[in-house]
């Protein structure tokens, strides 16, 4: 028995020797973080210390954890300070973060200065030109207004991702009121400019690339008569919001009117002339393919009214109520293009 005990007792004394000197390379590794995480903790807080002697910083802030081996950088500037601002400020915390002290940790920052965001969260590429960025940003806004906000990330893949947002319904005519200069506006190359627009649905929070003008009349047209629903700003309908993808290739643009706010009665006769404005515009755009459509809310009793112009009739052939909706579109002076009695349908069509 005491021969077992013995046994037993060495074992035991070599689990702990063999744990101790894990515990010991452990050891040198966290004390090894706590000194990286001291000399980023003192390079970040002589960077803050910096930006906050600068004219219109309003807070500059920042943290380490070596732990989790991250480093952040957060800037506010004073609202109104110039691109110009907002581009030096960022290129400067890039710069510390690129330093060596901070090789060790995944970092980012973030500058805001009223509209203008600038978040950056990857530093794995070439260094990004901030006053390009915000140069260009400054030409749009001079154009668009108030309003309009920028920001800079990495999107999924970790490639920079320019986008440029606004939850303002009246932006949108803006947009297609100045549609020529925006669209000769020249952003820095190497990276696409994404829009983020007020009545807008796509697959989750849609971002694409600026719609075609004649989307952008129809919609400003739409917000003044009614609300423009989307995901960034809740509002009660009734309403009307387009479905658009990513690319103008995947599936044509979709109008729809919403007819009434939840647990409200249909006004047949509101809903009917909103759907008027709604098909005129629609017509007005031009488009080759499009569908429109007309939902209650959380109401079984009235059916969609969708169609589609084109040649899709041997896909899904019209139907009666298709064929109603397009006489009495007609009896309101809107008449289809020529060929719309075959090519009226309810299936979304691929160009």
């Amino acid at each position: 028995m005491r021969r077992l005990l013995g046994a037993s007792a060495t074992a035991a004394v070599l689990a702990v020797v063999l744990s101790g000197c894990s515990l010991w390379h452990d050891g040198e590794d966290v004390v090894g973080q706590v000194q990286e995480g001291i000399v980023a903790h003192q390079v970040l807080t002589e960077l803050t210390d910096e930006l906050r002697a600068r004219d219109g910083v309003e807070s500059a802030e920042s943290s380490v954890v070596p732990i989790y081996r991250t480093a952040s950088v957060t800037v506010a500037l004073r609202d109104g300070v110039p691109a110009s601002t907002i581009g030096e400020v960022a290129t400067r915390i890039d710069d510390v973060l690129r330093g060596p002290d901070l090789q060790p940790f995944d970092r980012e920052f973030s500058v805001q200065a009223g509209d203008a965001g600038i978040r950056q969260t990857s530093f794995e590429r070439t260094p990004v030109d901030y006053a390009a960025e915000l140069a260009y940003w400054g030409e749009i806004q001079s154009v668009v207004g108030t309003g309009l906000t920028m920001t800079l990330g990495a999107d999924r893949a970790g490639a920079l991702q320019r986008i440029l947002s606004t939850q303002t319904d009246a932006t949108v005519a803006t947009l297609a009121e100045h549609y020529d200069d925006i669209a000769a506006t020249v952003p820095p190359a190497g990276t696409a400019t994404m829009w983020r627009l007020p009545g807008i649905l796509g697959y989750a929070d849609w971002l694409g690339p600026l719609p075609e003008r004649s989307i952008l009349t129809f919609m400003a047209a739409m917000a003044a008569v009614t609300n423009l629903l989307d995901d960034s700003v809740q509002e009660t309908p009734p309403g009307f919001y387009t479905v658009l993808s990513d690319s103008r290739r995947s599936f044509p643009p979709r109008f729809a009117l919403v007819a009434n706010a939840p647990g409200t009665e249909v006004d047949a006769d509101a809903t009917w002339q909103l759907t008027l404005s709604m098909a005129r515009g629609a017509l007005a755009t031009g488009l080759p393919a499009f569908q429109v459509a007309v939902q209650g809310y959380g109401d079984d009793s009235f059916s969609d009214a969708n169609f589609h112009v084109g040649d899709c009739a041997d896909v899904n052939p019209p139907t009666a109520s298709d064929h109603k909706l397009v006489a009495d579109l007609a009896d309101a002076g809107i008449p289809l293009p020529a060929d719309a009695a075959a090519g009226i349908c309810l299936a979304f069509a691929t160009p």
